[in-house]
């Protein structure tokens, strides 16, 4: 979504409720995003507009050491819930490379 700024490869996201537009998952948030749903595969800037992006969304299995978090996620029990959220939607999450 425009205004989101430059996402690096492996970018956890979540989906605005609003509109359904991928951005940064944020713990804590209550617009939809506080769901991690999908990693982003592309680096992409989406500081002044809205971006294509290829994702990773069900079926398959990362890398813990390649995700990136917003801010808000800053401790090991908030990653491991957003990553307990990702195996909801389908996305394993494996230790190490």
């Amino acid at each position: 979504e425009s205004g989101a700024g430059v996402l690096e490869i492996g970018t956890v996201l979540g989906a605005k409720t609003a509109n359904g537009k991928r951005v940064p998952h944020v713990n804590g948030a209550a617009d939809g995003t506080q769901t991690a749903i999908e990693i982003l595969v592309g680096r992409v800037d989406a500081t002044s507009a809205d971006q294509q992006a290829v994702v990773v969304s069900r079926l398959a299995e990362a890398s813990r050491l390649g995700l990136v978090w917003d801010a808000s996620v800053d401790n090991e029990t908030k990653k491991d819930a957003a990553i307990a959220q990702l195996k909801t939607a389908g996305i394993i999450v494996r230790d190490g490379a």
